[in-house]
């Protein structure tokens, strides 16, 4: 399952971005799906994902095939903010 606001779609059918780390550099890849049934905010993925993929969900919208992606860290929970 995937969040369904991820699938993209052009003339060639449906896709989402994944990313590849090559040479040292992280880059987007487009993979063509097959989607299945969907659920609420969720849809399921019958065909060409392995589930050991990194999906792109921020920024995705920008992207093309090799763009080379910087992973952002999670910022830290508001308890752990330093406080001054």
């Amino acid at each position: 399952m995937v969040p369904t606001r991820l699938i993209q779609r052009d003339d060639k059918g449906q896709y989402l971005y994944t990313l590849i780390e090559k040479d040292g550099k992280v880059t987007a890849q487009r993979k063509r799906i097959t989607p299945g049934l969907s659920f609420e905010s969720q849809t399921e993925v019958l065909e060409g994902l392995t589930g050991a993929e990194q999906i792109v969900d921020k920024g995705f919208r920008e992207l093309t095939e090799g763009t080379e992606v910087i992973i952002a860290k999670n910022p830290p929970a508001t308890s752990e903010v330093a406080k001054n």
